[in-house]
């Protein structure tokens, strides 16, 4: 499951502080009343009954997502307060076995995420503190459920309200390119507020606030690059995409999306 939330929001990398008008011109003729309703993935290089063998469907009050359901009996929930997602719970069956936390300040900016392992008391914690250069500092802790130490300390930059690079420092820089189009998500109440690089996958099908990547390069690695290509339907949102995933020299992975929409 917490894969398909890097499908989502790790996918998601966005942060409203860095709000620009600048997108709108190729989104402003997009119906907002389009949203994804199930997505059916097909990997060459994995079983059968794996994660990227499977089928996700998506059920919503008006524009707010309630649960995103899988083949595998995996289930999310969502909870918000007012248009902002504060709670997603994850099951397996009936049990619930994870979660994630969003807080925000008076402004609607995220400010604190927290993905809990209840099984296993285990939380990561991330941190962001907004900067005046318009970079974003994000602070990850580690352990513990509500006791977490610091581990690690990232930057990320943005243009023109996207993600364009994750600098963990000692020259370790992502970067990231995007189409022209609009990705699945973007008319989900509430998804523009989430910043979740940290969900980054291996087998990243990753959406920008607006767009969708089309690549995520490694600057100390070319062949830890990720690739993805898409085709569109008339409003221009994404029917197909392929996403391949180096894993090194001669190692790489693929997975093939279909989007289907309401």
């Amino acid at each position: 499951m917490k894969k398909l939330l890097a499908l989502m929001s790790a996918s998601v990398l966005v942060l409203t502080s860095c709000s620009n008008d600048d997108n709108d011109s190729s989104n402003s003729s997009s119906s907002d009343s389009i949203l994804i309703k199930k997505m059916i993935l097909t990997s060459p290089d994995e079983d059968q009954d794996s994660y990227w063998n499977n089928t996700i469907v998506f059920t919503y009050n008006g524009n707010k997502l309630e649960e995103i359901n899988e083949d595998d009996d995996e289930k999310s929930k969502f909870y918000y307060t007012g248009d902002l997602i504060t709670k997603i719970e994850h099951y397996s069956g009936v049990d619930l076995y994870g979660q994630e936390l969003f807080s925000y300040d008076s402004n609607g900016k995220l400010i604190e995420f927290k993905d809990q392992d209840l099984d296993s008391n285990f939380e990561m914690k991330f941190a962001y503190s907004y900067n005046s250069n318009g970079t974003v500092t994000a602070s990850e802790y580690q352990g513990d459920i509500d006791n977490t130490s610091l581990i690690f300390t990232y930057t990320y930059t943005f243009t023109n309200d996207e993600l364009v690079s994750e600098d963990h420092g000692s020259g370790e820089v992502y970067n990231y390119a995007y189409d022209d189009k609009n990705n699945p998500f973007q008319n989900v109440t509430g998804y523009k507020e989430i910043m979740l690089p940290e969900y980054a996958d291996d087998y990243q099908i990753a959406f920008g606030r607006y767009k969708n990547v089309l690549s995520r390069t490694y600057d100390l690695d070319s062949n830890l690059d990720i690739i993805s290509s898409y085709t569109y339907n008339s409003d221009n949102y994404p029917v197909t995409s392929t996403a391949t995933t180096n894993f090194g020299s001669s190692v790489t992975h693929t997975v093939n999306v279909q989007y289907f929409y309401e």
